[in-house]
């Protein structure tokens, strides 16, 4: 039932989402710490920048396969999520706390880019073969088989010519 689970693209594509938020996760979190006087924030940040880019690039895959108008509805609510953490960023005394909400804006927005990049390129792949040759022949012939199959079992419901 689950035989897609076992495939190397599938394999390659859930890689993928997960290494790219970690990894830009834990780059920025070492630099940040780093530059900071307070060593204390790296683990509280790679928890924010993960989760956060996690969030950002399946969202941004799953608009950037799509064909709807997606973008309409994102943005307005992506510069409400900004604007509310740039509120907190202002409200807050102290500088860890302006510290972590930038950093999960920023990675936020990085890999939203990214999974829109990610998931336009899978889509524009996607319809690249879908008016390939080779998937038209690979139809053609499982038309063929399944119209042999019918007359074998003679269950009629020919194929409209």
């Amino acid at each position: 039932m689950f035989d897609f689970l076992a495939t190397k693209g599938f394999l390659y594509e859930l890689l993928k989402t997960l290494v790219i938020p970690f990894g830009f996760a834990l780059i920025i979190a070492a630099v940040f710490n780093i530059r900071a006087r307070d060593r204390t924030q790296f683990w509280p940040l790679m928890l924010i920048l993960t989760s956060v880019g996690l969030v950002g690039i399946i969202v941004g895959q799953l608009a950037g396969q799509t064909r709807e108008a997606v973008l309409s509805a994102l943005i307005p609510a992506l510069l409400s999520l900004i604007g509310g953490c740039l509120a907190i960023i202002f409200a807050k005394d102290t500088g860890a706390a302006r510290l972590l909400t930038a950093a999960g804006v920023i990675g936020l927005m990085f890999n939203l880019f990214v999974g829109l990049q990610l998931g336009s390129h899978a889509r524009t792949e996607y319809e690249a073969y879908i008016n390939s040759t080779d998937y038209k022949y690979k139809l053609m012939v499982e038309e063929a088989a399944l119209q042999r199959l019918r007359e074998q079992l003679k269950l009629g419901g020919e194929a409209k010519k």
